[in-house]
This record gives structure tokens, C-alpha cells and sequence, in this order.
């Protein structure tokens, strides 16, 4: 379908489902989410479990096969700031998703405070990082202000922000971009839960970024040189 907006659309394997293939595919032991909401995505992790949201809504059966599912009604700072992940899980998390506010602070911190818990051979997976169209990266939700009608109820905020971030500050990851439908995921692995330069450089990097918006024409830079990786390779390939 053609429109009079830039789209990039991602046709991969739908993120849910994606994630709970990969769970199981990679061996992971233990599992952490942030913005649990309704339960689609813990719902399909049999693994020793902790979920935050500030207001779990469920509609699914999150328990399902897990040993161990442990929850926790509050924002993710406060989380961080009253608990440690350590204690539950002493060896690392293994796998982790991050789907909170979609505002590239609270990613970005989210991101800091996950990775010092995280396990040797860790993964983090980040949410709604990869918009189809520029208008669902605004900081605030306005659907009724939609060019792109079918497309409005599409928010992903800010947080496609933290791909360029990572790149810049974070070379040492190794990040893949992940075609899942219908706004992506970001896999993070390699990582360095002792790294103290996301946090040493947060003021710099609120500062250059707080007011970047992204437009049609920065859409299509934002995905220009960018290597997008089939949701069906990858689960191949950790399958393998």
C-alpha cells in the first residue's frame, strides 16, 4: 500500500511470538521485564520471572509454566532504587525486555540499571525502538492529530533515540536490529554490567537529545545504513 506518509514497515516475525521462541532457543534461566502492562509478552516466558509496571492490567494467564514469577507494582527507578535484581537472581539476569515508557530517558536508565544485574552471556531486548513513520515518536500522545490515520494508534515515543545513543557511547555492544513486526526489537548482547560511561555521560547526552525530533526526511536517515536482521534468522541462528 502506498501513502502520501514515509512508512518503514517491519514484516518479521511478530515480537511476542519471537520472544517466546527465543527464550527457550537460547537457554536462558531467568527472565526480567519492564512494562508488563497486560501480560502478552511475561505470559509466554516459562522462566524464573520479575515484572515491574507502575499498574499491572492483567488479561492473561502470566504464571503459565513458570517455577517463579515475582512482581512488583511501581515505576522502574523505584524498583531499582528499593531492590536488586542480584537477590533474586545472584547469577545474572539471562535474558531481559525493556517496554516501558516510551521516552528515551526512562529507556536509557532503564538500560543502565538492567545491564549491572545482567549475566555473563545476558541478552537485553528493547521495544518499540525501530517507528514506522515519524509521528509515532512524539513525546506526547496525540492519535487525533494524526496525518497517518492508520497508523494512529501507534506510540512508540522516543525511545528509536537510543540506537544512535548506544552506537555513539556504547561501541563495545553489540547490537542487532531485529524486523519484527510491528515496530521492532533491538538486541543487546556483549554486555559490560561494570560500563559506568552511560551513566557518567547521562547530563551530556540529555542534553543533546532532549530536543531532537524525528521527521519524514530524518526517518529515512535514521534507517539508512542501519542492518536490519530477519526475526527468522536470528531464531535460527540461536537455535543453532
Amino acid at each position: 500500500m502506498t501513502t502520501a506518509f514515509p512508512r518503514h514497515l517491519h514484516g518479521g516475525v511478530q515480537y511476542l511470538e519471537f520472544l517466546g521462541r527465543f527464550a527457550p532457543a537460547c537457554g536462558a534461566r531467568s527472565y526480567f521485564e519492564i512494562g508488563v502492562n497486560i501480560g502478552k509478552s511475561l505470559r509466554r516466558i516459562d522462566l524464573p520471572s520479575i515484572g515491574v509496571d507502575p499498574k499491572f492490567m492483567f488479561r492473561e494467564d502470566i504464571m503459565s509454566a513458570k517455577p517463579e514469577l515475582h512482581l512488583f507494582q511501581t515505576t522502574s527507578d523505584d524498583f531499582f532504587q528499593t531492590r536488586s535484581l542480584k537477590a533474586f537472581f545472584p547469577e545474572g539476569v539471562d535474558l531481559a525486555f525493556l517496554d516501558g515508557m516510551h521516552l528515551f530517558e526512562f529507556l536509557l536508565r532503564d538500560f543502565i540499571n538492567t545491564e549491572k544485574a545482567m549475566g555473563s552471556d545476558g541478552v537485553i531486548f528493547m521495544h518499540d525502538c525501530l517507528p514506522l513513520n515519524a509521528e509515532m515518536t512524539e513525546r506526547e500522545r496525540r492519535p487525533g492529530q494524526r496525518r497517518d490515520v492508520e497508523l494512529k494508534s501507534y506510540w512508540t515515543g522516543d525511545v528509536w533515540k537510543l540506537v544512535p545513543i548506544l552506537q555513539r557511547y556504547r561501541p563495545d555492544l553489540e547490537v542487532t536490529l531485529i524486523d519484527c513486526a510491528p515496530t521492532g526489537l533491538v538486541m543487546l548482547r556483549k554486555l559490560d554490567p561494570a560500563s559506568q560511561i552511560l551513566s557518567a555521560s547521562y547530563d551530556e547526552i540529555m542534553e543533546q537529545w532532549m530536543e531532537v525530533e524525528m521527521t519524514d526526511a530524518s526517518l529515512e536517515d535514521f534507517y539508512k545504513g542501519l542492518p536490519m536482521s530477519a526475526a527468522s534468522e536470528v531464531l535460527s541462528q540461536v537455535g543453532a
